[in-house]
């Protein structure tokens, strides 16, 4: 498995070393110099990146399903944590949780985001090659997830409330087939979830 990491442009050429995390595992990218790309174009872009430096002329659809890719966005502004802009949202400190087995006291969020997200990847149908997934997300599932689709796309959503959902992305589904996704709304109010839910099922957005 490639980890791969969209991170601040300062500290993309760094990584490896202050994190001692080398590549082939390790690939950490960022956006060109200009405008932003988004977060698809971002991760778009860090593929082509990784598969660059870590190929060895291969296809890239050889190269795609060759091992398996964890994608973590962590480039950005970070406008809600200014002071961790620099580092990238994915290396934010996190404490210690209390009573928890396993953890440093100089975590990251990053540390706490792998054991998760490499379970999900690991759990997915063979042709599922990539996960990608937010840098500023930390996903704790409390039980054993059911069997994944065999499908092209596969989104993991979350049960919420309307108000907690109003803040998120929003994935609507028909009850009939509450595994096929119908459609997506962006922060919708609570009033159009509640309006909605009467003939769809509604799950956020987890970023993964």
């Amino acid at each position: 498995m490639q980890i791969l990491l969209s991170l601040p442009s300062n500290l993309a050429p760094h990584f490896a070393e202050l994190e001692n995390k080398p590549p082939p595992e390790w690939i950490a990218g960022c956006d060109p110099p200009g405008l932003p790309l988004g977060s698809g174009g971002g991760m778009a872009n860090l593929l082509v990146q990784a598969w660059q430096q870590t190929g060895a002329g291969l296809a890239f659809g050889t190269w795609l399903r060759a091992s398996q890719k964890l994608l973590l966005n962590s480039g950005g502004e970070s406008r809600r944590l200014p002071a961790y802009a620099a580092t990238g949202k994915t290396l934010l400190p996190i404490p210690v949780f209390r009573w928890a087995q396993g953890q440093r006291l100089d975590q990251t969020l990053l540390d706490l985001q792998l054991p998760q997200s490499r379970s999900l990847l690991e759990q997915s149908p063979p042709r599922i090659v990539a996960l990608v997934t937010c840098g500023d997300v930390l996903i704790r599932s409390m039980g054993p997830l059911p069997p994944l689709p065999d499908v092209d796309v596969l989104c993991v959503g979350l049960w919420v409330a309307p108000e907690a959902a109003s803040q998120h992305g929003v994935f609507f589904c028909s009850p009939g087939s509450p595994d096929h996704l119908e459609f997506v709304l962006q922060k919708p109010s609570p009033e159009q979830i509640r309006a909605l839910a009467n003939e769809h099922l509604f799950l956020i957005d987890t970023g993964a």
